[in-house]
């Protein structure tokens, strides 16, 4: 990232990282991928238009992820495909959390 990160969420089965950050950006990772410095971005997705402030996996469906933002928006996000499946808008406001 670019600039501040302010979530992460931990895949538990398929051992990724999502990362979300203030350059809107959110990053997969892949920590059993190394350069010798650092850990492996496997892609920045570029779906917001503003801060990323929340990133959750699907705990049902576990190639979906999830993001949220100063957007006022929520992402839905197929990682086997690296695409964007539906937007969540109609939020007067930043989006700060999934649950």
């Amino acid at each position: 990232h670019g600039e501040q990160v302010n979530c992460c969420d931990w895949h538990p089965q398929y051992s990724l990282l999502a990362s979300g950050s203030n350059d809107k950006l959110v990053k997969l990772w892949d920590p059993r991928v190394s350069d010798g410095r650092q850990n492996h971005c496997l892609n920045n997705l570029l779906w917001h238009r503003n801060t990323v402030l929340k990133v959750k996996w699907n705990p049902r469906i576990g190639h979906q992820l999830l993001s949220c933002g100063k957007d006022y928006t929520i992402k839905l996000t197929d990682i086997r495909m690296m695409q964007e499946l539906y937007t969540f808008d109609g939020h007067k406001r930043d989006v700060t959390c999934i649950d």
